[in-house]
């Protein structure tokens, strides 16, 4: 792919150990500290573990296809088993968030208002928060760490090249499949699903693409073992999520009925040649466009990294 050269510079350069040494005793000490406050105010806490989450532009690395459900590599394949099995959609937590919400909720209405009251100076945790809030306090007793040389050139490479970085992603993510070409290839397979009796358009967001193989992949996840269809996992109020056999794959035959008509789909329509062709096509102009500034982001990135 035309971008591949520029691919290994995509992300935040990482700040170095000495900045992450730093961040790490901060946390763990605003941990320490909101514990010690909140018990001070009578109210158990168990703060997060610290975990370093670096800044990166997810799945700019790979070619558009790399990202569509995972299909067998024959029919034979794709009947007998479909999409697979998974595991239910993550709705998992830490053993310290779950900690908090098991001790919240066994708190009596007033004792769960008094707990917000002191975690976060307000009733509700959905009110802006106060210097009154433990959470508050322990923030404010910690300022942040003086950036090292090497975390300033980090910050300096995301502020100079973030939107450049961005504007990457965006191509993978959207400019191939709302592309002219991208939005006829999806016509054309969504025409095909919805000619062997399977209807994309039910509760799906509005693409300019249209259905595409992601929305057969959530129609299998949300069909049921009877061949019901479910209710939507993608949406959730507070803790009430969704049942877990309507957000994971089971491999029942309702399911693998949606994963052999997209196989099908896909090999009639020349779906992943055609889709990596198209996205060829885009980044070489969008190579051509900026290769300037992609030249500029490869050496900055480099500089940032052995600084």
């Amino acid at each position: 792919m035309p971008l591949d050269a520029y691919r290994p510079y995509v992300g935040e350069p990482d700040v170095g150990e000495e900045q992450t040494t730093a961040i790490k005793a901060r946390y763990d000490a605003i941990a320490l500290d909101l514990a010690a406050c909140m018990a001070e105010r009578g109210f158990d806490y168990w703060p997060d573990e610290y975990a370093d989450t670096p800044v990166d532009s997810v799945g700019i690395a790979g070619p558009a296809f790399a990202s569509l459900p995972v299909l067998p590599a024959s029919r034979e394949a794709a009947a007998e088993s479909g999409y697979g099995r998974s595991a239910p959609a993550d709705v998992s937590e830490s053993e310290q968030a779950s900690a908090n919400r098991g001790y919240f909720a066994g708190l009596t209405a007033s004792g769960q208002a008094a707990y917000n009251i002191a975690l976060y100076g307000a009733e509700s945790p959905d009110a802006p928060e106060t210097e009154d809030g433990c959470a508050a306090r322990a923030v404010a007793a910690h300022p942040e760490p003086p950036a090292t040389e090497r975390a300033q050139a980090a910050a300096k490479f995301w502020e100079d090249f973030g939107w450049l970085q961005q504007s990457m992603a965006d191509l993978v993510f959207y400019g191939v499949m709302d592309s002219p070409d991208g939005v006829a290839l999806n016509r054309e397979w969504s025409a095909c699903m919805a000619s062997s009796g399977f209807d994309l358009d039910v509760d799906m967001p509005v693409l300019p693409s249209g259905p595409n193989p992601h929305y057969a992949l959530v129609l299998a996840l949300r069909t049921l073992p009877d061949g019901s269809l479910g209710e939507s996992w993608l949406d959730y109020q507070g803790d009430e999520f969704t049942p877990s056999e309507e957000r994971a794959l089971l491999g029942s035959q309702p399911e693998i009925d949606i994963a052999l008509a997209d196989f099908d789909c896909r090999t009639s329509t020349n779906y992943e040649v055609r889709l990596v062709e198209i996205q060829r096509g885009l980044e070489q102009e969008f190579a051509d466009q900026h290769k300037a500034e992609l030249e500029q982001m490869a050496v900055a990135y480099q500089e940032a990294t052995t600084g």
